[in-house]
């Protein structure tokens, strides 16, 4: 589910709940592995000291590497003077800090491809002022008259962005940004969603989830994205509420933020692998889920998570990996990186350039996310009906929850769009016998009596549930999930 709000971070049960997320972006960590309790003393300074640095650094590094370059021209015959001269040179001492720093050893550190090009570039053009005859020429009041300029530009960029753009997202904030992105992939998300759909190479994460499920006598395993995972601050998820509801039976909550039907189908194959289920949930969201099916997964080499073999039955899903196939960044930039560490630092009390990078996110997205709208559906249905094939051969039935939709509730625009896709999944389900729940109209009319913004978080754009939207969803779905308690002591 993405948000377009800024992120506030909460600890709850041992958990990291992140609130206001957008992308696929914040990690939900356990928050004593994590080592995260809110942000660290200093932290935003320290970050916005270490963007100026990354942005100041290269320059000087390029700065003292002409000294000695200079050292060199005057005992070669490179030039009539210390200096080099010419365009060839002028090109060549811009970008040969940028070709150095795409070969190893530097490229063995993992650092995002933009971060690569803006730090090779500053370094070239340090280069460039203390090593090429013609930045010999600039007098230092046009420096300096440049560098105001530049500021005034910036400022300029920021009050109109105050002015006339609406609120923008922050997708970090500045504490946690990296530089260095570690250990494998661009994103904490990503790693984090990585590493719950891999129980085998790490265990952690589905303990983390279970650590409630214990010896219970039935087990309901609720896949999702951030609507069945995210909470406020100090509430409760559905499925934890549902817990308490409905003692003996322990819901566990596997929601991931940002991911996918052909996410949830692999994560419950996997999990099935490793602990007994007795049911499980898909819970599906019509404002994106559509658009997630397929994305790019760093865990799947920089590719989908699944592939779609022809049976006479019709599209079947096979996962393309057994386990993690890491993605390096030798892949296109949008696929591999995120923006610029400076502008993410930035982010934390830049309204321009919150806004630059969602414009970068959402070319990311579009470039990626490229597939046929009919081509993401027929993928969708090879994965309702492989999972219910794979379930039901396990005896383990599975039911479909159609998540409520924020704007469908409150925007006509999105009623018959909304509506279309919810009858074609309601369809979709009948033709594979999955049973499906749609909870749109008692919610639309607890909506009707008490307001919409008692049941989501604040914002126009929040479609995660407030503690209260929780709270009715445990309610709503106590007594429609199929009880199949297993026979046995």
């Amino acid at each position: 589910m993405r948000s377009r709000l800024r992120g506030s971070l909460a600890v709850t049960d041992g958990q990291l709940q992140i609130r206001g997320v957008f992308g696929t972006l914040l990690a939900a960590l356990p928050a004593d592995e994590a080592g995260i309790h809110g942000a660290p003393p200093l932290g935003d300074a320290a970050a916005y000291v270490l963007a100026a640095g990354s942005l100041a650094i290269p320059v000087l590094a390029g700065l003292l590497l002409a000294r000695v370059l200079r050292r060199v021209v005057r005992g070669s015959k490179l030039g009539a003077s210390d200096r080099l001269s010419g365009w060839f040179w002028g090109i060549a001492l811009l970008l040969l800090p940028v070709l150095s720093l795409f070969c190893p050893p530097f490229s063995l550190v993992a650092v995002g491809f933009w971060d690569v090009l803006l730090t090779g570039l500053l370094a070239g053009v340090g280069l460039f002022a203390g090593a090429h005859a013609a930045a010999r020429n600039i007098e230092r009041k046009n420096l300096l008259l440049l560098f105001l300029s530049l500021l005034a530009g910036f400022g300029l960029l920021e009050v109109a962005a105050r002015t006339l753009l609406p609120p923008a997202p922050t997708f970090e904030e500045p504490w946690e940004c990296r530089f260095v992105l570690e250990p494998w992939g661009e994103y904490a998300m990503e790693e984090e969603a990585c590493k719950m759909l891999h129980p085998d190479e790490f265990p952690d994460r589905m303990r983390g989830r279970m650590h409630r499920a214990g010896d219970a006598r039935r087990r309901v395993l609720h896949v999702g994205d951030s609507l069945v995972y995210m909470t406020e601050p100090g509430g409760k998820s559905f499925p934890e509420l549902l817990s308490k509801m409905e003692p003996g039976t322990v819901h566990v909550n596997a929601g991931v933020p940002g991911m996918g039907p052909d996410y949830y189908y692999l994560l419950a194959r996997r999990w099935l692998a490793k602990e007994r289920f007795d049911l499980v949930v898909m819970h599906l969201f019509v404002g994106n889920d559509l658009g997630d099916m397929d994305d790019i997964r760093t865990c799947s080499d920089l590719g989908p998570l699944l592939d779609y073999e022809e049976t006479g039955a019709g599209l079947h899903a096979v996962p393309r990996f057994d386990g993690p196939e890491w993605g390096t960044f030798g892949g296109p930039p949008f696929m591999a990186s995120p923006p610029p560490y400076s502008l993410r630092v930035a982010c934390g009390f830049s309204v321009a350039a919150r806004n630059l990078q969602k414009l970068y996110y959402r070319a990311a997205e579009s470039a990626l996310s490229n597939q046929p709208e009919e081509q993401a559906w027929s993928h969708l249905e090879a994965v309702l009906a492989t999972s219910s094939e794979e379930l039901a051969a396990a005896g383990v039935p599975m039911v479909v929850v159609l998540m409520p939709h924020r704007p469908w509730l409150s925007d006509a625009r999105f009623r018959d769009r909304d509506d279309d896709m919810r009858k074609r999944i309601e369809r979709m389900c009948a033709e594979h016998a999955i049973p499906v729940l749609v909870p749109w109209g008692e919610f639309a009319a607890a909506v009707g009596q008490l307001g919409i913004d008692r049941w989501f978080l604040d914002g126009v754009e929040d479609n995660h549930f407030s503690t209260a939207g929780h709270e009715w969803m445990a309610g709503w779905l106590h007594g429609k999930l199929p009880d199949h308690t297993p026979v046995g002591p």
